[in-house]
């Protein structure tokens, strides 16, 4: 029923050019060899983290919220890892944008256990390519041999004007009563918030404390472990990630926010005007989180939230790791809507467990999890409902290659080179769209079963990984050698 799936010649060279393209993996983009006195990382060209020689682990957040000025104010302190021997490498670099202020850096060795363990040390911020902010070096203060962990800690103010944040009136809302603040990171948008090695080549746990007004809920990625009395007008809320997430994954909402259980893992959160019929809007969500499991592996991350987001949101959904936020526009009241739901849903296992290394690998996070969707979606429809999705995907593609950069155009292509530009103009339906028809393409190869078994292996081989295009061709010809040793080519 899919023909029409290859009926485009996407690449403007024959009918399936871009699938034998794409078979193929054949890896176009720049690799960027990082100097070790230098800015960047042989992983992403995205950011200027030196994450060859300082592997981060692990940030803890401690901030307030402040509704008055929309800022947020406080310290940041990230643990990292030496990989490299240390005696030239004395500059640790972090992502930042201009609308973070930072005036104050501090260095613990290993072993820190106190504040007196921390002293100031000198950075500074400059700006090697303004399509993806500042660089933030610090100097360290000794050098530290390969396996020692140490600790920087920043003291940062986000202004107003930061992209990470929008703040939002009580007249934006739907209770109309009380302020609301988001967070929306993907792609660069993390080091607008705080200072950051803003690269989805890492994947690090987090844990944060938030001050907050009493009469908002805060809430964010990973798991809430406390909520206290600050003072007579503040509230104190405690977050933990024990699993890793990219920084873009990094999610705030504080608002007039309520919750509903849907299942013993499921909860619908949203403002009370809007909670009622979001919860009748989303029941389907336990089981399509069901099926996902058992098509895929076991969901790893404990409850799900499915924040429905004041009328104001300008997204259709995005993924954050228990805190998925989702357009008012998905309560449409008859349940149409239930795809862009059941797609952050399946972000679960691809992207948010297994994601890209940098965004020249977007589809790795969006291709595999459109496929994924649709599986989805003909459990809950059929495959006809489907088809029909693959069809108009396939259709809004191709005119977006045609219109915003041209068939030729590497943006148009499955791997793109980002190289220097600003990753948000990447962005379009190619990684979705050529993404998800590729792995259909691999499942008329190799069978429906066979498809099954090999993204389970997929993800049990790079959970809690990010890869890029050449990790996921080795796995997949490996793969296929080792399940059909008779015929594999």
């Amino acid at each position: 029923m899919a023909y029409f799936l290859f009926r485009f010649p996407l690449f403007g060279k024959g009918t399936c050019a871009w699938l034998l393209a794409a078979l193929s993996l054949a890896c176009t983009a720049t690799t960027v060899h990082a100097d070790p006195a230098t800015h960047g990382s042989s992983q992403d060209p995205s950011s200027y983290a030196n994450v060859d020689q300082f592997q981060p682990s692990h940030f803890s957040l401690d901030f307030a919220v402040n509704f008055a000025d929309s800022t947020t104010s406080g310290t940041i302190t990230h643990t990292l890892t030496v990989l490299e021997p240390g005696a030239g490498i004395l500059t640790v670099y972090f992502d930042v944008w201009d609308a973070v202020e930072v005036s104050m850096a501090e260095f613990a060795a290993p072993n820190a256990t106190t504040e007196l363990d921390y002293a100031p040390v000198e950075y500074a911020i400059t700006t090697p390519n303004p399509n993806i902010g500042n660089a933030l070096a610090v100097t360290l203060p000794v050098a530290l041999d390969p396996g020692a962990e140490f600790f920087v800690r920043f003291t940062y103010k986000s202004l107003p004007e930061t992209t990470a944040l929008d703040w939002l009136s009580p007249e934006q809302t739907a209770g109309k009563a009380l302020p609301f603040v988001y967070s929306l990171c993907q792609m660069n948008f993390c080091r607008d918030w705080a200072p950051m090695m803003d690269t989805p080549s890492q994947k690090i746990t987090f844990d944060a404390t938030v001050v907050a007004p009493k009469e908002v809920t805060v809430i964010m990625s990973g798991t809430e472990t406390s909520k206290a009395d600050y003072n007579d007008t503040h509230s104190v809320t405690t977050y933990e990630a024990n699993l890793k997430i990219p920084s873009y994954q990094l999610s705030l909402a504080v608002g007039g926010l309520e919750r509903v259980a849907l299942s013993d893992r499921l909860f619908v959160v949203a403002e009370p005007p809007y909670l009622e019929a979001a919860a009748r809007e989303f029941e389907d969500l336990p089981a399509a989180l069901d099926f996902s499991e058992d098509y895929l592996t076991p969901y790893i991350w404990g409850a799900y939230s499915i924040i429905v987001m004041p009328p104001s949101f300008p997204w259709g959904g995005m993924e954050h790791v228990n805190a998925n936020q989702v357009s008012h526009t998905l309560v449409a009241g008859d349940k149409s809507m239930l795809k862009i739901a059941i797609h952050e849903i399946t972000h679960s296992w691809f992207g948010n467990d297994v994601g890209c290394k940098s965004w020249n690998h977007f589809w790795i996070n969006e291709g595999l999890n459109v496929f994924m969707e649709r599986k989805v979606l003909e459990f809950f429809y059929s495959k006809d409902y489907a088809a029909i999705d693959y069809f108009t995907g396939n259709t809004s593609m191709v005119e977006q290659m045609d219109s915003w950069y041209g068939l030729d155009d590497p943006y148009s292509s499955l791997f793109p080179d980002i190289g220097d530009d600003d990753p948000e103009n990447s962005f379009s339906d190619v990684p979705y769209e050529k993404g998800s028809q590729f792995l259909y393409y691999i499942e008329s190869l190799i069978g429906m079963d066979a498809m099954q078994r090999m993204l389970q292996d997929y993800i049990l081989t790079f959970t809690q990984q990010a890869i890029d295009a050449t990790e996921f061709k080795s796995f997949y010809e490996s793969w296929v050698m080792d399940t059909f040793p008779d015929n594999a080519t």
